[in-house]
């Protein structure tokens, strides 16, 4: 269903932004940067692979749980950043 796949990939995209923080934290903060332009950031690195696609965060984030949900955009305040 919807609400499955939509908890599958927020459970995921959040469990990566722990893992990566704790890999980084606090001897990298600099890779912690989330600024759209700033495409070093961990968010933008390719992570997975699903179905022979590699996945970034953002791509988690933007190309499948917004089209996803559409009509439920209160579905981006599940989505963990790791802000400091």
């Amino acid at each position: 269903s919807n609400e499955e796949q939509t908890a599958f990939w927020l459970n995921l995209h959040n469990v990566a932004v722990i893992n990566e923080l704790a890999q980084r934290y606090p001897k990298d903060t600099n890779s912690l940067s989330y600024d759209v332009a700033d495409k070093s950031s961990f968010f933008y690195k390719k992570l997975f692979t699903y179905n022979g696609q590699e996945l970034s965060l953002d791509d988690i984030e933007y190309k499948i749980l917004m089209p996803l949900n559409k009509n439920n955009l209160l579905v981006m305040y599940g989505l963990y950043k790791g802000y400091i």
